[in-house]
């Protein structure tokens, strides 16, 4: 009987000596993370990580749904026209041709966002069984500027939108930032002045959080927390252009940039919203540095 006691004692005092061992290297991160893939556990800070990263695409995934419904509406809407003014001769060829041209660019944004819902819903899947050692990190925040487009005489044709540089650049050989900037930039205040001259169209200004995912080694940014804000009639846009430290009239950026050699563009909006949320001015700040 004694001999039995005395084997449980020392039984006993190892269990707890392991015990106590087992509580300090619960202490480190190495034995623990050894531990939680022994057991094939995720710690709770990675429960939150994988919530966080759902609820962005989560809200991604839903905005794209919302793009998607709103194009085909307006899609449905146009093609109802088509039909209607081809029954009753009410309009043109050319005038058809324009409004198909809407209905064929509407058609190829209801596809975009029909492959980033899909992505969206892969990435919640891919991340879903990959998070350890996820990390997130803010990055900034993204503008991006929604606007009517007019044809030659003023008539409205599409919409069309153009976001900032989102705290990275864009490298431009010269010749193809001359291309750019008479085919998009030139156009794009045009037609934003249209828009704020003539109240019957909307020129929305959206801002996104950007978050730099990191799972495993891939990285992807993610946008989310959109807030919409529509320009007041009154609302100014200008621009203004830096190259190599000289601000220069956009009249002459043309001239400034030389065509055969490679630069570094920044661009972002700055606005200004007012107590009803709309915006009440925006500058464009766009900054060109010669590589």
């Amino acid at each position: 009987m004694d001999g039995l006691k005395n084997t449980l004692s020392v039984l006993g005092s190892v269990i707890l000596v392991l015990f106590i061992a087992f509580c300090i290297g619960m202490c480190t991160n190495g034995f623990r993370n050894k531990v939680y893939d022994v057991m094939d556990v995720v710690p709770e800070s990675e429960y939150l990580s994988l919530n966080e990263c759902n609820s962005m695409l989560i809200e991604e995934m839903t905005e794209q749904e919302n793009i998607m419904i709103r194009l085909t509406g307006e899609k449905a809407t146009l093609e109802a026209t088509i039909l209607q003014l081809q029954d009753t001769h009410e309009a043109d060829e050319l005038t058809i041709a324009n409004y198909q041209t809407q209905v064929d660019i509407l058609t190829i944004q209801i596809a975009e966002a029909n492959t980033r819902i899909t992505q969206l819903r892969e990435e919640m899947t891919r991340i879903s069984t990959c998070i350890n050692n996820a990390t997130i990190v803010y990055r900034g925040q993204s503008v991006h500027i929604e606007y009517p487009v007019f044809d030659d005489n003023d008539n409205y044709i599409y919409s069309a939108g153009s976001g900032d540089s989102e705290g990275t650049y864009w490298q431009y050989y010269g010749q193809d930032f001359i291309n750019e900037w008479n085919g998009h930039f030139v156009s794009m205040f045009e037609n934003i002045q249209k828009a704020i001259n003539d109240s019957r169209y909307r020129l929305r200004l959206t801002t996104n959080d950007i978050y730099s995912i990191n799972i495993g080694g891939y990285i992807s940014n993610m946008h989310c927390n959109g807030q919409s804000y529509l320009f007041t009639n009154s609302a100014t846009v200008d621009a203004v252009i830096t190259l190599d430290g000289t601000t220069i009239d956009p009249a002459d950026v043309i001239d400034a940039i030389n065509a055969h050699s490679d630069y570094r563009v920044t661009m972002n909006f700055n606005h200004l919203i007012n107590a009803d949320n709309q915006v009440t001015s925006c500058v464009m700040e766009m900054n060109i540095t010669t590589l």
